[in-house]
């Protein structure tokens, strides 16, 4: 993915911005039944200005793998996976304007989430990727081609038969 935005000083001294790139990966029943753990919004790519007088506009590219939006999956495919269905790309200031911009872009405001945002975001600042298929093989090798799997599984109690779930 690349992410091309316009920076522009809008204040009364010279300055540098960093550009920051969110990414949301969808939450699936797969996600829930594997214990799939992911954030609610990552970062996933960043850019940084040079020093911008005031008044002066500076365009940052971003570029990120799509590689970044894969998942670790210990209990099920036992690799790096990428789920069907919505991914959401942001530019913000932090992750939680990245999170209130995702929000927008899905349709909620402070108003119809009855406060639980405290702030609405900015739904043209988001890129939705759609994602068709479950895919369990691209991701499961390194860029060299190694294959990536779980080397410390046999420390996790919950992969020792008949002990899952008792820690």
């Amino acid at each position: 993915f690349e992410v091309t935005v316009t920076v522009t000083n809008s204040g009364e001294v010279a300055g540098k911005e960093t550009v920051q790139v969110y990414a949301q990966s969808p939450y699936t029943e797969y996600d829930k039944e594997n214990k799939v753990e992911k954030a609610a919004v990552q970062l996933i790519g960043f850019g940084k200005t040079a020093i911008l007088e005031p008044g002066a506009s500076e365009q940052i590219t971003v570029k990120m793998d799509k590689r970044d939006l894969a998942a670790f999956d210990t209990y099920g495919e036992g690799t790096y996976i990428l789920d069907a269905g919505d991914y959401y790309l942001t530019v913000a200031t932090d992750a939680h304007n990245a999170a209130n911009n995702m929000l927008s872009a899905k349709g909620y405001t402070v108003e119809n989430t009855e406060g639980r945002m405290d702030a609405d975001g900015n739904a043209a600042l988001t890129y939705k990727y759609v994602q068709e298929e479950f895919d369990a093989k691209t991701y499961a090798t390194s860029a060299n081609g190694t294959e990536i799997t779980n080397q410390l599984s046999l420390a996790d109690p919950n992969l020792y038969e008949g002990t899952e779930g008792q820690n």
